[in-house]
């Protein structure tokens, strides 16, 4: 169900928005899809393996207090989650103070550059 592309069978802008009306079984799919992204992003950020799932889950948790707030927007909503799921994750690795550990062959580690936010 997390197929990428134009054939994924339930967006996740519109998994998101289902979430936020309170559907349990739209959120386990919205993690299924989004929770490997940013496990990723987070083991890109952080030296220990062994705190990227504690803070992949500190990012799933701050999502969930804001899912109310967000906003999707009308064009590329898919990716517009994405990274404001990016965004979280970058934010937790940062103000956990945990150290930045490069990504291979990445020239810059910021957060807003490497996602295109500047």
């Amino acid at each position: 169900m997390c197929n990428s592309g134009r054939d994924q069978v339930h967006s996740l802008a519109a998994l998101m928005q289902r979430y936020a009306a309170g559907d349990a079984a739209a959120y386990e799919t919205l993690y299924a899809c989004v929770a490997p992204r940013v496990r990723r992003e987070i083991h890109a950020r952080v030296r220990d393996p062994r705190a990227v799932e504690d803070l992949t889950q500190v990012v799933f948790l701050r999502a969930h207090a804001g899912r109310l707030r967000y906003r999707a927007r009308m064009q590329h909503a898919d990716s517009a989650l994405i990274a404001w799921f990016f965004a979280i994750a970058c934010g937790t690795a940062r103000f956990n103070r945990l150290p930045f550990s490069p990504s291979p062959g990445s020239q810059n580690n910021s957060c807003n550059t490497r996602h295109g936010f500047l």
